[in-house]
């Protein structure tokens, strides 16, 4: 079926097949599931839109009075993150409305360098929600510039601590650790996978990304159904694909070719949701934290989200391809 803009698409991984799409509206930024519905962010209308998973329809719009940005949810919470405002919203999934609004860019807690750039990335886990930095090279010192990890407490609902790490590009949590994605550039690991341990805010290994083609870069990470999950994508042409990772050894397993901009991914209420962008150009005022292609060189797209949901048990491990 053919897919409208701006809609959240359902695909049957066993028919590779869209089954259903979801209009949602505006300029979509952001996907996650969690509390019995699948959460949009619509960057410009400034709400956060709430999908019914079982009737594939929207059944809410919240106001947030931000631009929001990156979305993860807790238990009997949803915070969003807003690159434009660079706060954090607590939405209480309940009563359907913003009850905390958290600074994440201020500086302090021990790691120096001055206020941080925008919040680009989050995820959840261990008590709080882990926030992954704009890379953005003229708001942050050399020394901190997309190499701290920000951690806020979901009870005390603050921000308690900053972490250094490589040059990460997206955060995820699952098998209780930290999982971060680096890409290319000069501040960190060319296109790796790492594993971070909470409680001693260390990296425990860090893993090279298979090639899928010229000018691709990782750009979307979740956990979930018992793996580690990645979606990497080429600017020509304008495809990626969906890889597979094993969460205690590194390992690859099965690679998804993913069409039309794969740009976010999350996983839940069994599923694995890609946020996938259309083909008309984003207004000037539509920041991309991303490494996207500098204006005028490339377009830059519209948000059109995407979904590719696996079946309810755990997905098939294939051989890692021979090196």
């Amino acid at each position: 079926m053919p897919l409208p803009s701006d809609s959240v698409a359902v695909i049957d991984p066993r028919a590779n097949a869209v089954v259903a799409a979801v209009p949602v509206g505006g300029t979509p930024a952001g996907i996650a599931v969690g509390e019995g519905a699948v959460w949009v962010g619509n960057s410009r209308e400034r709400t956060l839109v709430r999908i019914d998973p079982e009737t594939r329809r929207v059944v809410k719009r919240i106001g947030l009075g931000v631009k929001p940005w990156r979305i993860t949810v807790t238990a009997g919470a949803v915070w969003v993150a807003s690159y434009e405002a660079k706060v954090l919203l607590r939405i209480d999934p309940l009563f359907n409305e913003v009850t905390d609004r958290i600074d994440v860019s201020r500086a302090g807690l021990g790691v120096g360098g001055g206020a941080l750039p925008p919040p680009a990335e989050v995820a959840a886990g261990a008590g709080a929600i882990w926030i992954v930095h704009a890379l953005v090279a003229t708001m942050c010192s050399a020394i901190s510039c997309g190499k701290i990890v920000s951690r806020v407490s979901t009870s005390a609902r603050a921000l308690v601590r900053r972490i250094r790490a490589d040059s990460v590009k997206a955060i995820a949590f699952g098998d209780g650790a930290v999982w971060t994605l680096s890409g290319p550039g000069r501040l960190g690991p060319l296109r790796a996978l790492s594993r971070i341990d909470p409680e001693t805010n260390s990296v425990v290994w860090t893993k090279r990304m298979p090639a899928v083609g010229v000018l691709a870069a990782p750009n979307g990470l979740a956990f979930g159904e018992g793996a580690v999950w990645v979606i990497k994508y080429r600017i020509r042409p304008s495809n990626g694909a969906l890889f597979e990772f094993d969460p205690s050894t590194g390992q690859l397993g099965s690679v998804l070719p993913i069409a039309n901009n794969p740009w976010d991914i999350a996983v839940g209420e069994d599923a694995v949701w890609v946020l996938r962008r259309g083909a008309r150009r984003l207004r000037d005022h539509d920041t991309q934290p991303r490494d996207d292609p500098p204006p005028g060189s490339e377009p830059h797209q519209d948000g059109t989200p995407g979904a590719v949901p696996p079946t309810r048990a755990p997905p098939t491990r294939s051989r890692p391809p021979s090196r």
